[in-house]
C-alpha cells in the first residue's frame, strides 16, 4: 500500500508539471502571436523585443503583461512602436484578461477586434486609442470601462451589450447610440461620460460638444 500510495503521488506531481508546463508554453505563445503579427525586422519588432517580449522567458515581466497572483495574465497594455499589424484572435484565449489597452499610430493596429473578445466575459476595461482598427464584436458583455479615442476606421456603432458600463469615453470620432445604448448612457448614472468631437449634441449629463 505504502508503494501504491509514493506511485500514485509521484504520477501526481509528474502530471502537475506537465500542466503548468503546458500552461506556461500556451501562454507565452499566445502573447507571442501579437509580435509575430509585425513585419520582420521592423520597428515594431524590436519594440517588442526591448520590452522583453520572448527573450525573457518570464511572460508576466514582459513590457505591458500583467499577471494576476496565480501567474494568468489579467492586463495588456500595448503601445506604439510595440503594437502588433493586427490584433491577434489568439488573444481570445487569455480566459482571465481583465483589462485591454492598445495605442497605436493611427495606422496600426489595423484590421477589426477579433470576435473571439467576445468570449472573453472577464474584460471590465477596454482603451484603443489613435488605431486603425476597422471593427469590434459585436457584444462585450462585462465591460465597466470603456474608451475610443481618435479611432478614425472603427465605425460609429459601439457593441450591442453595455449594461454594466460605469465609465465612457469617446472622443474625435463618429458615434451613433441605439436606443437601448441611449438609455444606458444618457439616462444611467455613469461615473463617466465624454463624448465630445463624436457629433453627438445631447446626451444626458454627459460631456458633449
Amino acid at each position: 500500500m505504502p508503494r501504491f500510495t509514493d506511485g500514485r503521488m509521484l504520477i501526481l506531481w509528474v502530471l502537475s508539471a506537465c500542466f503548468l508546463i503546458w500552461l506556461f508554453v500556451s501562454r507565452s505563445m499566445t502573447l507571442e502571436r501579437a509580435q509575430s503579427h509585425t513585419d520582420a525586422g521592423s520597428s515594431g519588432q524590436s519594440a517588442f523585443e526591448n520590452v522583453g517580449w520572448v527573450t525573457d522567458v518570464r511572460f508576466c515581466a514582459w513590457g505591458g503583461v500583467q499577471c494576476d497572483g496565480a501567474g494568468k495574465v489579467s492586463s495588456l497594455a500595448l503601445t506604439f512602436p510595440a503594437v502588433p499589424a493586427s490584433i491577434p484572435n489568439e488573444f481570445g484565449n487569455l480566459t482571465d484578461l481583465t483589462s485591454f489597452q492598445v495605442v497605436g499610430n493611427n495606422a496600426v493596429p489595423g484590421g477589426p477586434l477579433p470576435a473571439s473578445f467576445a468570449s472573453l466575459t472577464g474584460l471590465s476595461s477596454l482603451h484603443i486609442e489613435s488605431t486603425g482598427l476597422s471593427g469590434l464584436p459585436d457584444t462585450l458583455p462585462n465591460l465597466f470601462s470603456l474608451t475610443f479615442v481618435r479611432n478614425a476606421q472603427i465605425g460609429a456603432q459601439l457593441p450591442s451589450s453595455l449594461a454594466h458600463l460605469q465609465s465612457i469615453v469617446v472622443n474625435n470620432e463618429t458615434l451613433s447610440l441605439s436606443a437601448d445604448q441611449q438609455n444606458t448612457i444618457c439616462n444611467g448614472k455613469l461615473q463617466t461620460c465624454d463624448l465630445r468631437g463624436t457629433g453627438i449634441q445631447a446626451c444626458g449629463s454627459c460631456l458633449v460638444g
